[in-house]
């Protein structure tokens, strides 16, 4: 246990409330970062962002920026989605919008159901200390709109 205890020292990580440390089979010591978005109705068309604050998404970009302490590679990014109304089973992308320039698809959900989850663990995006991510939902235009749509997540680094 001392081993994992002074890795997380060296590594500076000590403290931080919002990041949870991984030990994987992947080879490193990683950590997750947690995101979240408050409810909201998603309207047709829109593009959103979100990051870690707890607040409704947004339809500005470079606002929601969750920023890297620690360098390493994006391996996985989750995203749990509920909707008090499912609304119908048009496809639906998230993204990871890095420095708010380059969007690497999370994936695509094309299904009417209360619960969506947006999961990708094949990533490789390499992230430097002071690079930052949002995560974005470009919405289609539905038949029937989700109504009181929450998201919670995570994104893994190591």
């Amino acid at each position: 246990m001392a081993t994992q205890v002074e890795a997380v020292a060296a590594a500076g990580l000590v403290g931080g409330s919002a990041t949870t440390l991984h030990s994987h089979a992947g080879g490193g010591l990683g950590y997750a970062i947690n995101v979240q978005a408050l409810t909201s109705s998603p309207a047709d068309g829109a593009t959103v962002y979100f990051g870690m604050l707890p607040k409704a998404p947004i339809t500005t970009a470079n606002v929601s920026k969750v920023y890297i302490q620690k360098a390493g590679t994006i391996k996985i990014a989750e995203i749990y989605c509920y909707s008090g109304t499912a609304g119908t089973n048009e496809s639906w992308s998230l993204y990871i919008r890095k420095n708010n320039t380059t969007d690497t698809l999370i994936s695509t959900r094309a299904v009417s159901a209360n619960e969506r989850v947006f999961s990708n663990t094949g990533l490789s995006i390499a992230m430097s200390v002071g690079d930052y991510f949002e995560i974005k939902g470009i919405q289609p235009t539905w038949a029937t709109n989700p109504l009181t749509t929450i998201y919670g997540g995570y994104v893994y680094i190591e």
